[in-house]
């Protein structure tokens, strides 16, 4: 499975995960398991304005999000698309993938902004 991960900025797994999903700048995605990932550069990856990040994410087969907050509505739009959300527990992508491959992410709980 897949996981996709809003960063501040592109600093490889070490890169601080964003305060929220949407309107991120860069998305780490990547197979936990393998930790093998690519970071996007959403504007330059995705220049097509049609494009909103929950449909690059379905059309990536994400399986589930790690983040810290939502907007209104977001969750219930990934959710609707079958993607799991989980509540990020560390500022650092790498701690939040190891955390979610040991099991130990809850599940994300909005916090509406």
């Amino acid at each position: 499975m897949k996981i996709c991960i809003a960063i501040q900025e592109d600093n490889g797994m070490q890169s601080r995960i964003a305060s929220y999903f949407e309107g991120a700048s860069y998305y780490l995605v990547g197979d936990p398991q393998s930790m093998v990932y690519t970071i996007y550069d959403f504007e330059k990856y995705f220049p097509v304005g049609d494009n909103t990040p929950i449909e690059v994410l379905k059309s990536m087969n994400i399986g589930a999000v790690i983040c810290s907050q939502l907007k209104n509505g977001v969750a219930e739009q990934l959710q609707k698309s079958g993607i799991s959300l989980f509540q990020a527990d560390s500022d650092v992508a790498c701690e939040a993938i190891e955390h979610f491959v040991k099991g130990c992410l809850q599940p994300y709980s909005a916090k509406i902004a």
